[in-house]
């Protein structure tokens, strides 16, 4: 009991924060944006019962990634969902519908067994020279279609450059970019870390520099050491303490930038609020509502967006999705207003599609859970995953997350990953030292048992 209550205070310190940033900061601030303030006393209740109750049934054992991304979850879209059903006089309808789905991809994978599939083993050194030569790979054809006529480093003018830069390549190059930029350099960068390779991981992290000027994507920049935080968190101990206490910082840091924004003049205040709470927390929650609030009138798309219909249904809409959102709530057919499984999940078919992504969701973080016990390295197995899950989670449809944000590359990475000569026919001594010296112990050549 009290492994649950000290994250039950801190999902509670949560709610109150973002409450109070809600009503003093975003909704006055940021009202143009469809952020009203109209409190219900009675959802006020309703809201603290709802944290206390999905607070209890979120896993809080560390031992697992998916334990992780539950705990992303609730803090970062389900609550922050409940303050503006609070503040904001949202329909609860879909707050329930979200939280069914919610438990569903807690409790689903209790119901199935997920096994990953046998992938010959590399040792860690190969697979880290294999995408250091994708990377710098990559690099190199950029330059060769013409890309370094469009190289800046300024983060001011990334959108200056951004359209350009992507519209002199290849339309292949749509699809290659994400992997390259959220998987294959970042987890080359903290392979070569972890093996002590800090030539290569220097020269690892100036690919990382050129690919943000060629791209003109900022996160490209952040990727590699959001890897190596969720990395080294990952591998002490009270890790969902330090998580929740992280975010709650980051709230508390959020409000007093606020503050100081509204009592001194300077031009760096209040940026800080605007891009944590705001952008990390508020709008996530605020597009799922929006989604339902247009899907639910306009009825679902039924994947008719998505090329896993094969053309067979046609799209109603002449934006696609994200834009035609952009378009109807902010007026600008130039905004992109992507939303995580929740809201495409309620935009493909309904509760039926939240219900069915609820399955998917929870069928990837078993397959995860099941490459980390195998691997003996969970802290690696959730640095390599995080950052497509939090794409699912905050922005992406399913489709694009597994194929566009290549969340299908990294399902095959931590399958390789997986360490599989601790088996079941090993003995415990085995399988402690493989997990110790995983690189070591694959080299070794293992007997063969013979059954009579």
């Amino acid at each position: 009991m009290r492994q649950r209550l000290f994250p039950l205070v801190l999902h509670l310190c949560i709610l109150f924060v973002l409450m109070y940033g809600y009503e003093h900061y975003i909704a006055p601030i940021y009202g143009y944006e469809g952020y009203v303030f109209d409190p219900d006393e009675e959802g006020w209740y309703a809201a603290l019962a709802m944290v206390t109750v999905m607070s209890l049934i979120t896993p809080v054992a560390a031992h697992k990634p998916s334990t992780l991304f539950y705990q992303v979850m609730l803090s970062n879209v389900i609550i922050p969902m409940i303050v503006l059903f609070w503040a904001g006089n949202r329909p609860f309808e879909y707050l329930a519908q979200v939280m069914v789905a919610y438990c569903l991809v807690i409790f689903l994978p209790f119901c199935f067994k997920i096994t990953p599939p046998h992938i010959p083993f590399a040792s860690k050194s190969t697979l880290r020279s294999t995408l250091f030569v994708l990377s710098c790979a990559y690099i190199v054809a950029i330059f060769a279609f013409g890309g370094g006529a469009y190289l800046n480093f300024d983060f001011t003018k990334v959108y200056e450059f951004r359209g350009e830069a992507a519209s002199n390549l290849p339309g292949i190059f749509g699809y290659i970019s994400p992997l390259i930029a959220k998987i294959i350099v970042p987890v080359a960068f903290v392979l070569a870390l972890l093996q002590k390779k800090y030539g290569m991981a220097l020269i690892v992290f100036g690919a990382t520099v050129l690919i943000f000027g060629l791209t003109a994507h900022k996160s490209t920049i952040f990727i590699p050491f959001m890897l190596l935080f969720v990395y080294a968190a990952s591998s002490g101990k009270h890790l969902i303490g330090k998580l929740l206490l992280g975010i709650l910082t980051v709230l508390v840091l959020s409000v007093l930038d606020f503050w100081g924004a509204q009592h001194y003049e300077s031009g760096y205040l209040g940026w800080t609020g605007d891009l944590m709470m705001r952008r990390m927390f508020f709008i996530p929650a605020h597009l799922n509502y929006l989604y339902y609030d247009f899907f639910s009138q306009n009825g679902p798309v039924l994947f008719s967006n998505s090329k896993v219909t094969l053309g067979l249904l046609e799209y109603p809409y002449p934006l696609d999705v994200p834009h035609l959102i952009g378009s109807e709530y902010f007026y600008d057919e130039t905004t992109g207003a992507n939303t995580g499984w929740l809201g495409s999940g309620y935009m493909q078919a309904g509760f039926a599609g939240l219900v069915l992504y609820a399955f998917i969701v929870a069928a990837v973080f078993k397959y995860i859970d099941a490459c980390a016990r195998q691997s003996g390295d969970r802290a690696l197995i959730t640095a390599a995953v995080i950052a497509p899950i939090l794409a699912v989670i905050n922005s992406a449809d399913l489709p694009p997350a597994f194929l566009t944000h290549g969340l299908y590359i990294n399902l095959l990475l931590i399958a390789c990953l997986s360490n599989r000569s601790s088996n079941a026919h090993s003995s415990p001594e085995q399988r402690a030292r493989a997990q110790r010296y995983p690189d070591l112990y694959q080299a070794m050549p293992q007997p063969r048992i013979t059954r009579p």
